[in-house]
Formats: C-alpha cells, sequence, structure tokens
C-alpha cells in the first residue's frame, strides 16, 4: 500500500512538472471559439476570464473567432472533432448535446438562459396585455421566432407554442419586421445587447411577461478534448473560489433584471423534457427566485 501510494506521488510530481515547464516556456493553446459566442461581450469575458485562471498550469493561449457558421454546423464540427474550425461553444444544452459531446457541467448561464422576454414590434404590443397564462398565448395565436437548431425552439413546439425558424441568427429580426412571427423569444442576458447590436425604432422589448423554462448554457466541446475540458473545469472552480465568477455574474446580470424589470412581469411557465437530470438539479442549487429577488449565490 506505501509503495503504490509513492509510485501515485511520483507520477503526480513528474506530471506537475511538465506542466509548470510547458507553462514557462510560453506555450500556449489556440482556442476556436464560435463566431457569435467571441462577438458576445459576456460570453467572450466568461471563457476570458476561465483561462486566465489557470495560465499557471496550462500556459497562455489565445482565442480566435471562428468563421460566420449556424449553431447546428458548429454542433457538427464539434462532433465531427474538427478543432481547428471550432473547439468551444456556449450553447443551451440538452440531453442529445450532452451525449453527443463532453458539457462542463458548470452553467455557463447558471439557468438564467431560461428567463425570456419577448422582442417585439411597438404596435404589437396591445397583443400582449392582458396574457396570463398559456392558455392566452394559444388563443391569441401569438407564434414566436427561433433559430431552427436551438434547442428552445423544440422546448416551445413540446409546450404547444407554434415556432418559425431560420437557420440564421440574423434572418430573425427582419422576420419579425415582416410580421413574420409577434415575438423574438430572448434570454434575459442576451436580449439588451441584440438591441445595441441592431438597434431600430420599429422594435422594443415586450412590457409585461417573463417566459420561463428549467434550461441552461454550458461549454460544449468535441468529446475526446480531454485537455480543454480539464482547464475550463479548473478555471471555472477557481473562478467560484476566489469570488470572481460572483463579481462576474452580478456585473452581467444585477442591472438586467432592474432594467428588464423581471420582479414585476407575469411568469408564463413551460415544461423543458430535454432537460438532463444532472443539469436540471444544478440549476435548482444554483439560484433561487424569492419576492422577486434573483439570489445567484
Amino acid at each position: 500500500m506505501y509503495v503504490h501510494f509513492n509510485v501515485q506521488l511520483f507520477f503526480f510530481t513528474i506530471f506537475l512538472l511538465i506542466a509548470q515547464m510547458t507553462a514557462a516556456s510560453g506555450y500556449g493553446m489556440d482556442l476556436t471559439y464560435w463566431y457569435r459566442n467571441y462577438d458576445n461581450p459576456r460570453t467572450f469575458e466568461l471563457l476570458n476570464l476561465v483561462l486566465k485562471k489557470t495560465t499557471d498550469f496550462y500556459g497562455d493561449y489565445k482565442i480566435v473567432r471562428t468563421p460566420k457558421m449556424t449553431q447546428g454546423r458548429a454542433i457538427v464540427e464539434l462532433q465531427d472533432g474538427r478543432e481547428s474550425l471550432v473547439r468551444v461553444i456556449n450553447a443551451v444544452s440538452d440531453i442529445e448535446r450532452e451525449l453527443q459531446l463532453r458539457p462542463i457541467r458548470f452553467a455557463a448561464e447558471e439557468g438564467l438562459i431560461g428567463w425570456r422576454v419577448c422582442v417585439i414590434k411597438r404596435q404589437d404590443q396591445p397583443l400582449f396585455e392582458g396574457v396570463k397564462s398559456h392558455k392566452d398565448i394559444l388563443e391569441r395565436n401569438i407564434v414566436f421566432g427561433q433559430g431552427t437548431h436551438w434547442p428552445d425552439t423544440k422546448i416551445l413546439e413540446s409546450n404547444r407554442l407554434r415556432v418559425v425558424t431560420s437557420v440564421h441568427f440574423e434572418s430573425l429580426i427582419p422576420m419579425l419586421k415582416a410580421g413574420r412571427f409577434n415575438c423574438f423569444l430572448r434570454g434575459i442576458g442576451e436580449v439588451l445587447e441584440d438591441l445595441r447590436k441592431y438597434p431600430d425604432e420599429q422594435l422594443m422589448i415586450e412590457k409585461s411577461l417573463l417566459f420561463s423554462y428549467p434550461s441552461t448554457s454550458l461549454f460544449l466541446l468535441e468529446k475526446e478534448d480531454v485537455e480543454l475540458a480539464s482547464r475550463l473545469e479548473l478555471g471555472l472552480r477557481r473562478s467560484h473560489l476566489d469570488g470572481s465568477l460572483e463579481k462576474f455574474f452580478k456585473h452581467h446580470y444585477q442591472q438586467v433584471l432592474v432594467d428588464l424589470n423581471v420582479a414585476e412581469r407575469r411568469v408564463i411557465r413551460l415544461n423543458n423534457p430535454y432537460i438532463s437530470d444532472s443539469t436540471l438539479n444544478r440549476i435548482a442549487e444554483k439560484h433561487a427566485v424569492q419576492d422577486g429577488r434573483i439570489d445567484l449565490y
């Protein structure tokens, strides 16, 4: 038993020395990050924060923007192990994706991606006034716009809601303006950035409703990418322990909750049959809503 322990200790010591020498030599890794994550200040900052916490162990790094590609294409590239095109994506997870890819089970959005509001045409606000239930939405024939490959599309359809889709995110705003659907349903952490990026006087955030279903976004990698998975897990744990992750969430969400008047919105709860039990338990553990207040930690 004693000899076995020393052998393990020896190899672990060698591993640490190699890792430290690698870091000292300036070797690093290039990470191709899905272009929409790269262009989003929040998701770029999160990946950068996590990687910075591990430079002592893994060395320097460079985050590289992928070419424009749909979310579905990015997922396929990861499944095929084509790291040159995309090595990491931050996206809504579901059971299928968690089986096909390697999820980092430290929720990147802490479940808040499942809190959603409508981007609408200003003239359509009366359509939403007085809506109190799922039944009202069906009776008013409210149509939702989503991405073809987004898990959210399946979630809405499983709740018997009408959904119009596009494979390209950039097409959805013009489709909303053209009247193809009434509500472009966006996460509370996304919607203000969307409207900053695509400003239009015809559009607004619907005033009264908050759609809620259990969901989260995770870092998703190619199944065999053990090195990057270990680095991200270590970085997330260190960020959590030193308080920088809490600071990140408060910076990006605390004011948003106020700006969107989340506490006063009427909640429309939807089911999500596609979420894994492990992810669902993680969300339940990490935050709770009490008296219109969110507790992230």
